[in-house]
């Protein structure tokens, strides 16, 4: 039903808009000072997630563009902005592009006034809480896909951005050698994010199961079909249960590479969940009906 330019651009965006929160986060949390200082050393965490968080939308936005694949349809959704999800989401993704640029412009090059400082990370949260809302608003919006049809699916796809968002952000705080204060802090902030991950997806997948018999069957793919080992070995041990355990051997032992293999393993499970609730649907008898009509 969906090209995997797709589940690259709904993985993309989620992560970007997660990574731009991050930055805000701790950009608020430190006063602001990325934006405030006018040298390049100065920069922090919070800085190159902006920079980060920019990137991921623009390149997001080139998987959308090879899905659209022509250059009429991509037309389309730049004159039509309220034509549909896609196009409404498409602008969404390149206003928060945008403005995730700016900010990273004026947190590399100069001084800025707190207040423009906070309206920018303030208006480019809101931007990103949308873009974290989108991608389930855009697979919820499908009625005729049971697996698809709840709530749940956005509130999913939207804590598994702001996970893998808050993952890259440690990445970047690992590479400039952050303090021990902040990567603690980043790692009980990820830890707790993928933990309301768990629970929502099993919430997610119980009334999935329980709804109808193309629920069930998107269940079953994941849970025992062709895409059980993406899901269990991929999804759960990978993405969920790997960054837990790595996060506790790193505050026991101290080893700070385990950083890297947490965040990279969330990453990577972020993806693969995307990529399993796409590939799972099946269609409910009346949705085929439909087809044909």
């Amino acid at each position: 039903m969906f090209s995997q330019f797709i589940v690259w651009y709904l993985f993309l965006s989620g992560t970007a808009a997660g990574a731009f929160l991050g930055a805000a986060a701790i950009s608020l949390v430190e006063g602001n000072e990325p934006l405030l200082k006018a040298h390049v050393h100065s920069l922090n965490p919070s800085s190159f997630g902006f920079i980060v968080a920019a990137a991921g939308y623009v390149l997001s936005g080139v998987f959308l563009i090879a899905d659209l694949g022509n250059p009429a349809r991509i037309l389309q959704v730049v004159a039509n902005p309220f034509q549909s999800l896609m196009s409404e989401g498409a602008w969404l993704v390149a206003l928060s592009a945008a403005l995730a640029a700016i900010t990273a412009a004026l947190a590399v090059v100069g001084r800025l006034n707190y207040g423009i400082a906070l309206a920018l990370e303030i208006v480019g949260s809101i931007l990103s809480v949308g873009v974290l809302v989108y991608a389930g608003v855009l697979l919820s919006s499908m009625r005729t896909v049971d697996f698809w049809d709840t709530p749940l699916l956005i509130a999913l796809f939207a804590i598994s951005g702001l996970t893998c968002g808050i993952a890259v952000i440690s990445v970047v705080g690992f590479v400039l050698g952050g303090s021990y204060r902040r990567e603690h802090g980043l790692g009980l902030a990820r830890c707790a994010s993928a933990l309301v991950e768990v629970l929502v997806l099993v919430a997610f997948l119980s009334s999935r199961y329980m709804i109808s018999e193309a629920g069930r069957d998107s269940c079953m793919a994941l849970f025992t079909g062709n895409l059980a080992g993406y899901f269990w070995g991929g999804v759960i041990a990978v993405g969920l249960v790997a960054p837990m355990a790595a996060a506790w051997v790193r505050r026991m032992t101290g080893q700070r590479g385990l950083v890297l293999a947490a965040a990279g393993c969330t990453l990577i499970g972020g993806y693969l969940l995307r990529y399993c609730i796409v590939e799972c649907v099946v269609l409910s008898p009346l949705a085929f009906g439909g087809l044909f009509e």
